[in-house]
C-alpha cells in the first residue's frame, strides 16, 4: 500500500503543477504565488509525513517498540517548555561565543546603538598597511565568520597579516521599530567604515621613484651598454641552447629511433596525437603565469624536457613513446609562453622590439647550424654523443636563467627595466 499512496501523492501533484501553470489571463507573479501556494498545501499531506503512512517509521516503531514515539513526544514537550519560558532552543549550549565558537582574539574598538566593532590584531611580525572591515548581514551573530578555528574567515586573515574589523549588529527590540535602512547604513556599515580607515598598522614607505621613459627613439648600441649588455648576453645565450634542446627531440630523437627499426613516431596517427598536445602547455602554463617567478617557469620546464626527451630515447614501446612525446610537447610549450614574456619583460618600451628581435634572432641561427653538429656528433661519436650534446645545451640555458635573471613577479616595467 505504501507504493499507491506514494503514486497517489505524486499524481496528485502533478495534477497541482498543471492546474497552476500557463494558466490564460494570469500574470507570471499571480501564477508562482499561487502555485507556491498550492505546493506548501500539498506537502502537509505528504505520506512520509504521517506515521501509518510512512514505511520507515513503522520499520523503526517495530525495531524498538514504540520507543522512537516515546522520544519524539519528550522532544515536543521540551519544546514546548522552552517556548514558554523564552530558553534558547536544544543544543544551542555546545555553541558558546568565545568557547566553541568566536574564539580569535579580538577587542570591542568602537560602539554606536546599532554596532560594536570588534578589531583582531594580525598574528604576523608582517603587517598590511590597509585594514579589511568584515560585514556580515544584519540579521546574523558576527561569529559566522569566525566560526571554528578550522573554518573561520577571520582567524585566516590575522594569520596572513591582515588587521581585521567585523560588526556585531544590536539584536534589535520593539524600542528599535522606528530605525530604517537608511540608520543601519549610517550606523553600521559608513560608521564602522570611518573608523577603520582611520586606523593605519604602519606608516607607508616613501615610493620608489623612477626615471621616467625616455621619448627618444631607442638605438642598437643601447643593448651592449652596460645597463643591458648583460641581460642581451644572457638572453642570446637562453635561446641558442633552448632550441637546440627543442630541436633536438622534434627532429633528431626520432630519427634515431628510426634508424633502431621504431618508425611508429613517423606515422599519422602520432603526428596528430603530438599536435593535439601542443595547446596543453600554453593552457597550464596560464594558471601559474603569474603566481611563480617566470625565471622558474623557464628552468623548471626545461628539466622536465630533459627528463620527457631521455624517457623517450629509452622507450620503444608505443604507449611509453605517445607518453613521453606528449609531456615533452606540454613542457616545451609552456617553457616557450613562459620565455616569450620573460624577454619582453627585460627591456623598456623604446627598445623592447629591437631587443627581443637581436635576441630571438640566436634561436633561428642556432636552429639553421645545430643540424650540421649534430651531423658531426653522430658520425664522430654516435647517439651518446648527440644526446650529451643536446643535454649540455639545455643545461646551459637553465644555469644562464638562474644565474642572471631577474626577479620580475610583482614588479612594474619600468621597475625592472631599471
Amino acid at each position: 500500500p505504501f507504493s499507491l499512496y506514494a503514486q497517489s501523492f505524486l499524481m496528485a501533484q502533478q495534477w497541482w503543477h498543471n492546474a497552476t501553470h500557463e494558466v490564460p489571463g494570469t500574470s507570471r507573479h499571480a501564477e508562482d504565488v499561487t502555485a507556491f501556494i498550492a505546493r506548501q498545501m500539498l506537502d502537509m499531506a505528504s505520506p512520509s509525513n504521517f506515521p501509518l503512512t510512512n514505511p520507515d517509521v513503522l520499520a523503526r516503531a517495530h525495531e524498538e517498540k514504540g520507543a522512537n514515539f516515546q522520544r519524539g513526544v519528550q522532544n515536543a514537550l521540551e519544546d514546548l517548555a522552552a517556548l514558554g519560558t523564552n530558553a534558547p532552543p536544544a543544543g544551542t549550549q555546545a555553541f558558546r561565543p568565545g568557547v566553541e565558537v568566536a574564539v580569535t582574539p579580538g577587542q570591542v574598538v568602537y560602539r554606536n546603538h546599532l554596532i560594536e566593532l570588534i578589531q583582531y590584531a594580525p598574528s604576523t611580525p608582517d603587517v598590511f598597511a590597509e585594514p579589511v572591515l568584515l560585514v556580515p548581514a544584519w540579521i546574523m551573530k558576527y561569529y559566522i565568520l569566525d566560526l571554528s578555528p578550522h573554518n573561520s574567515l577571520v582567524r585566516d586573515l590575522v594569520a596572513r597579516g591582515h588587521t581585521v574589523f567585523c560588526i556585531s549588529w544590536r539584536n534589535v527590540s520593539a524600542e528599535d521599530r522606528d530605525v530604517g535602512f537608511d540608520d543601519y547604513r549610517k550606523l553600521g556599515v559608513l560608521a564602522a567604515l570611518e573608523h577603520a580607515a582611520a586606523y593605519k598598522t604602519r606608516a607607508l614607505a616613501e615610493p620608489r621613484v623612477l626615471p621616467p621613459e625616455r621619448s627618444t627613439r631607442g638605438r642598437f648600441l643601447e643593448l651592449l651598454s652596460p645597463r643591458y649588455a648583460e641581460r642581451s648576453l644572457m638572453m642570446s645565450i637562453f635561446n641558442v641552447g633552448q632550441v637546440i634542446g627543442f630541436y633536438g627531440f622534434a627532429a633528431w630523437v626520432p630519427t634515431l629511433l628510426m634508424a633502431r627499426g621504431i618508425a611508429f613516431t613517423n606515422s599519422l596517427e602520432y603526428a596528430v596525437i603530438i599536435a593535439l598536445a601542443n595547446p596543453v602547455g600554453p593552457l597550464l602554463a596560464f594558471f601559474i603565469a603569474d603566481r611563480v617567478e617566470r625565471s622558474v617557469q623557464i628552468m623548471v620546464t626545461l628539466c622536465l624536457m630533459g627528463t620527457f626527451m631521455v624517457g623517450f630515447a629509452l622507450s620503444s614501446w608505443p604507449p611509453a613513446l605517445i607518453g613521453f612525446g606528449v609531456l615533452f610537447t606540454a613542457a616545451s610549450n609552456a617553457m616557450s609562453t613562459a620565455f616569450h614574456a620573460y624577454q619582453a619583460e627585460l627591456f623598456p618600451t623604446r627598445m623592447r622590439a629591437r631587443a627581443i628581435g637581436f635576441v630571438y634572432s640566436w634561436s633561428r641561427l642556432s636552429a639553421a647550424f645545430a643540424g650540421l653538429a649534430v651531423g658531426y656528433f653522430l658520425y664522430d661519436g654516435g647517439v651518446l654523443a648527440i644526446a650529451v650534446f643536446i643535454g649540455v645545451a639545455m643545461a646551459i640555458a637553465v644555469i644562464i636563467i638562474g644565474a642572471f635573471g631577474p626577479r620580475t613577479r610583482a614588479r612594474s616595467l619600468e621597475e625592472i627595466s631599471y
